[in-house]
């Protein structure tokens, strides 16, 4: 989980940002925070399913 560190700080500070202003209405923050949490677990998982896919290929070699 190391390597989504960076992703997870940038995921928080919208978060922060989101429910702390003032000029966007209740209804609109949640919706908004399902939007980000449904596209980083989709992210997650698609990035892990090709990680595992292509665990023991090798790089192309020079030609």
């Amino acid at each position: 989980m190391e390597q989504y560190t960076g992703y997870f700080v940038t995921l928080m500070l919208i978060f922060i940002i989101l429910v702390f202003s003032k000029y966007i209405v209740w209804w609109v923050k949640r919706v908004l925070v399902a939007y980000y949490i449904v596209v980083s677990y989709y992210f997650i998982t698609v990035k892990n399913r090709i990680d595992k896919e292509f665990e023991g290929i090798s790089p192309v070699p020079d030609t």
